[in-house]
């Protein structure tokens, strides 16, 4: 099963990466939380309910679920886990200025590098 679904898997990745490049970077764990789990809707009516879906297809979704996945444990050693902490998020869908204070985030949304933070390099998504 390895040898034969990894690798296609693998090479989705790398193609779909070539057309986001390290956009991820921008919403951190949170935004690969939000990614999961509208698709982990989208695979309930399709696997658990039996609902077709006009769209992307199953298989679709479980590939881009590995990216997501990869993608977060990526984040996680990358030192990102603080980025959203449980309830982090206003019920309007935007941050206050208090949560930004504790998440180290300008008002722009973008992360701010502390001190104390070493930046890594920009993932590869070779083999």
């Amino acid at each position: 099963m390895v040898s034969d679904i990894l690798p296609s898997l693998v090479q989705r990745l790398q193609s779909k990466a070539e057309d986001y490049g390290n956009v991820f970077m921008e919403l951190g764990l949170g935004g690969q939380y939000s990614d999961m789990h509208r698709k982990m809707h989208k695979l309930k009516q399709a696997m658990w309910e039996g609902k077709h879906l006009k769209g992307e297809q199953p298989d679709e979704i479980l590939s881009d679920l590995f990216g997501n996945i990869l993608i977060s444990l990526y984040l996680y050693g990358y030192g990102e886990t603080d980025q959203r902490p449980a309830g982090a998020q206003s019920f309007s869908g935007q941050d206050t200025d208090a949560q930004r204070a504790s998440t180290g985030r300008a008002k722009g949304g973008k992360r701010q590098q502390t001190a104390d933070e070493v930046r890594l390099s920009p993932p590869s998504f070779d083999v």
